[in-house]
């Protein structure tokens, strides 16, 4: 469960607690995952755009962090 603020949303305002973490960084990826589920979130991690998209099927997060320079679908 989340703490503070994230409880107590506005009605009607979405409540963020599934966050997909999409870093080809192994490090960041490792250190966000970390922050993230010792704040309460429910986090998934990939490592390239492909497997984010077949992650974000099932997982069905509210929140993705995505990297804009993935190799294999890069965002520019």
């Amino acid at each position: 469960m989340v703490p503070g603020a994230w409880q107590t949303a506005p009605e009607g305002t979405p409540i963020v607690s599934r966050i997909l973490i999409v870093e080809d960084e192994q490090d960041l990826a490792n250190l966000l995952t970390y922050n993230l589920s010792a704040a309460g979130f429910e986090t998934e991690t990939s490592h390239s755009g492909a497997a984010a998209l077949s992650r974000a099927k099932t997982f069905k997060p509210d929140l993705v962090l995505l990297d804009l320079m993935l190799p294999d679908l890069p965002g520019s």
